[in-house]
C-alpha cells in the first residue's frame, strides 16, 4: 500500500489512503477518508477549498469552531457528506486513487451494531455507486480477510462485482531460487553468505507456499557450509526447519491463529479452529467427507463445514486439492507448526 502510494504522482495520480480497521461505524469510516485528504494539502489545496464551500452550504450555519473542516457535516448528514466528498474528488483536475485497507473487519465491525447488516449494505452499495458513477476515480480495496465469505453470507455479493479481483501469487520455483542466492550473498543469512542450487530446492520443496516472507526467514536458520549433494542439503534443511518451528520463532505465525481470533466471533472461531487441528494432522489433507465425522459436531451440516472450508481458502490457510478431492494446509510450515502448537 504504501508503495502504491509513494509512486502513485510519477503516474499522475494523488493517491490517499487509510486504514478503516478501528472504524465502528460510517461516520469513522468517512472521517478516516478526510484525514488522509487534509495530509495531501500540498496536492489538494484548490479541492479543499472547492469542498469547504460545498459543506458550508450543506451545514447552514450547524458549525462547532472548534470542529475540522468536515467534522460538522458528518455530525449532521454523513451520506450527504460523502456525495459532495466523492464528487468534489472526481471533478478535481487532478487524477485521484482512493486505496482502502481492511473493508472487511470494518464490515465485521459494523455488522455487530444494532442493525449493522443494514448499514454495511447501506454503505457497501453506495461505494459501488460511487465507482460506476465517477470511473474517473480509481479504487483499491484490501483486507487480511477475504470479502467474498462476508458478502456472500450477507447476501450483498452483488456491491463488488464491478471490481476485479486480485488475489497475491506465490513466487515461482525459479524466482524463489533465485531469491534465495541473492538474500544469501547480499549478507541476510547470519550464519553464511552462499545457499547452494541443493539446498535452495530443498528449502522449496519444505515450504509448500513461496513468499519472501517466509522464505527469508527459513534460510535465516540455515547453518553449516553450503551442501554440495542432495542428502546433505536435506539435512541441513531439515534442521534449518526445526530451528524455524522451535518457541522462539513463534512470533512467524501466531499472526494466523491471532487472525482467527480477531476477526470471527463464537462459534465460527472454535469450529475454524477445529477443522485446522484435524487439517493438520495430515499433508494431503482431507476430503468433506472425511474431514466431517473427526470433528465430532452433530449440528454441523455439511454445507456448513464447506462454507469454512471456503472461508480457510479465502484467507490463505487452506487449498482444495480438485485431483483428490481433499483439503489440505496451503503452507507446510504452518502445517507443522499448527500440529505442534495447536492454537486455540
Amino acid at each position: 500500500m504504501n508503495r502504491l502510494v509513494e509512486r502513485g504522482p510519477a503516474n499522475d495520480y494523488s493517491v490517499v489512503s487509510f486504514d478503516v480497521s478501528h472504524c465502528r461505524n460510517e461516520k469513522e469510516f468517512f472521517t478516516k477518508l478526510c484525514q488522509a485528504i487534509e495530509n495531501k494539502r500540498g496536492q489538494g489545496d484548490n479541492l479543499l477549498t472547492g469542498l469547504k464551500q460545498r459543506i458550508e452550504q450543506l451545514i447552514k450555519g450547524n458549525t462547532n469552531p472548534s470542529g475540522t473542516w468536515y467534522q460538522n457535516a458528518l455530525n449532521i448528514d454523513w451520506e450527504t457528506f460523502a456525495e459532495h466528498l466523492i464528487t468534489v474528488l472526481a471533478q478535481d483536475s487532478s487524477k485521484w486513487a482512493i486505496l482502502i485497507d481492511e473493508l472487511p473487519v470494518f464490515f465485521l465491525h459494523l455488522e455487530s451494531q444494532p442493525n449493522g447488516l443494514a448499514q454495511v449494505k447501506s454503505l457497501a452499495y453506495r461505494l459501488r455507486e460511487f465507482r460506476e458513477r465517477f470511473p474517473a476515480l480509481r479504487w483499491l480495496i484490501t483486507g487480511s480477510i477475504g470479502i467474498e465469505p462476508l458478502a456472500r453470507r450477507g447476501e450483498y455479493l452483488g456491491a463488488f462485482n464491478n471490481l476485479e479481483p486480485f488475489a497475491l501469487q506465490p513466487l515461482a520455483p525459479e524466482v524463489a531460487q533465485d531469491f534465495l542466492h541473492d538474500y544469501a550473498q547480499g549478507g541476510h543469512v547470519q550464519h553464511r553468505q552462499h545457499i547452494s542450487d541443493y539446498e535452495a530446492q530443498a528449502l522449496i520443496a519444505a515450504s509448500g507456499w513461496l513468499s519472501v516472507y517466509y522464505l527469508e526467514a527459513f534460510a535465516r536458520e540455515l547453518q553449516g557450509e553450503p551442501a554440495q549433494d542432495a542428502e546433505t542439503a536435506q539435512q541441513r534443511i531439515d534442521d534449518a526447519r526445526k530451528r524455524l518451528l522451535a518457541p522462539t520463532n513463534r512470533v512467524y505465525f501466531e499472526s494466523w491463529p491471532e487472525h482467527i481470533r480477531k476477526n470471527f466471533t463464537q462459534p465460527t472461531q472454535s469450529l475454524l479452529f477445529t477443522v485446522l487441528e484435524q487439517l493438520a494432522d495430515t499433508e494431503f489433507g482431507l476430503s468433506l467427507d472425511g474431514l466431517l465425522p473427526l470433528l465430532r459436531n452433530d449440528t454441523l451440516q455439511k454445507k456448513d463445514l464447506q462454507r469454512l472450508l471456503n472461508t480457510l481458502e479465502e484467507d490463505g490457510f487452506t487449498v482444495y486439492d480438485i485431483d483428490r478431492e481433499h483439503h489440505r494446509f496451503r503452507m507446510e510450515l504452518l502445517r507443522l507448526w499448527w500440529q505442534r502448537y495447536l492454537p486455540e
